[in-house]
């Protein structure tokens, strides 16, 4: 089936499968390009190999906002206060 022959109601389906966010992602990661902006962890080459095994298994599951015991970015108090303390040390 070309796009040509579809009826409107199969090009909206085509064009919701299309993924050109993604597909740009994917084709930045593959073309292996050094970076030099934020962030700077220059797509995992520089890290600890046990933090990046676990990152590659777990990213989507580290994906959170607002649950509680994980600190406010906007207003640290804790964990994220002492890690940006930590941080502070190094830089």
């Amino acid at each position: 089936m070309t796009l040509a022959n579809t009826t409107k109601k199969e090009n909206l389906y085509f064009k919701q499968l299309s993924t050109p966010y993604f597909s740009a992602l994917k084709k930045y990661i593959e073309d292996n390009i050094l970076t030099f902006h934020c962030p700077g962890h220059q797509q995992g080459k520089g890290t600890i190999d046990f933090f990046n095994n676990f990152i590659k298994e777990n990213s989507l599951a580290c994906d959170i906002t607002q649950i509680l015991g994980m600190d406010d970015l906007h207003q640290p108090q804790s964990i994220i206060k002492e890690a940006q303390e930590l941080a502070a040390l190094v830089l």
